[in-house]
């Protein structure tokens, strides 16, 4: 396996060149049509696809992080905004779930880089649609880790205030995802808090089927200081039965 797709810094470090040629032994080993696509420009990061007319896939790889709501990752923000009643309320409601924290070590994967048109079905039609186009759905330890950029932002994609009234600026993705503001469905079924949740990353099932969402709003969609506690990577949000929300494939990538 290459040590690159174990180590997120080693494979931002990659050059133009070290990637392409990792990208197209990705797509090797894959076979069954898959193929390298370049960038536009020659500057972006290149992607996989399962075809001509398939969609294309961001190579990410895998590495360890903490996954829930940290006294770390609230630590860092409150010395960006000033710490009032309202952020601390907001962070006790909508944090509770994203406890107790839990170390994570993810392998790589691909997930798909745009959404296309799957982007407000139900879980249930997410499911299906996964399954029919030979995918899956990524699990929620892999949408906060792309969300965290890597393992390592509390806010999401490095959110960090402007100074301006609901003014946020935010790093691109490191693997070159797009459209990663929007709700998010995830592999999971729904638990309560991250109580039994699998180390390495992995859905789980057997919960509520009403399922988990990562990021239930559009942005920008702020207008003052402590709506920046929505944007906390770790935020997990209970799933129903008609709420709609993107269904972003993803594959394993077969590593020995």
């Amino acid at each position: 396996m290459n040590s690159a797709l174990l180590d997120v810094r080693a494979f931002s470090e990659l050059s133009q060149d070290e990637h392409s040629n990792l990208v197209r032994q990705l797509s090797e080993s894959l076979g069954d049509g898959w193929e390298l696509v370049g960038a536009a420009d020659g500057q972006g990061l290149p992607s996989l696809r399962p075809g001509p007319q398939g969609p294309e896939f961001a190579v990410v790889p895998g590495g360890k992080f903490r996954m829930g709501l940290s006294d770390e990752d609230i630590a860092s923000v409150a010395a960006q905004v000033e710490w009032d009643e309202d952020w601390e309320y907001s962070l006790r409601i909508d944090g509770e779930a994203a406890t107790p924290c839990v170390d994570v070590s993810l392998r790589p994967f691909l997930l798909q880089r745009s959404l296309g048109e799957a982007e407000g079905m139900t879980r249930q039609a997410a499911l299906e649609f996964a399954q029919r186009e030979g995918f899956r759905l990524p699990s929620e330890a892999e949408l906060e880790w792309v969300i965290r950029n890597g393992g390592e932002e509390a806010l999401h994609l490095g959110a960090r205030p402007t100074g301006s009234p609901g003014g946020f600026s935010f790093k691109a993705s490191r693997f070159g995802l797009d459209d990663l503001f929007r709700a998010h469905w995830a592999a999971d079924d729904w638990f309560a808090s991250h109580v039994g949740a699998s180390a390495d990353g992995s859905a789980r099932s057997g919960g509520d089927p009403s399922g988990v969402c990562r990021i239930t709003f559009p942005l920008p969609a702020f207008c003052c200081a402590e709506d920046i506690t929505s944007l906390f990577a770790a935020l997990r949000y209970q799933g129903s039965a008609a709420m709609p929300a993107a269904a972003r494939l993803a594959r394993d990538l077969p590593l020995a």
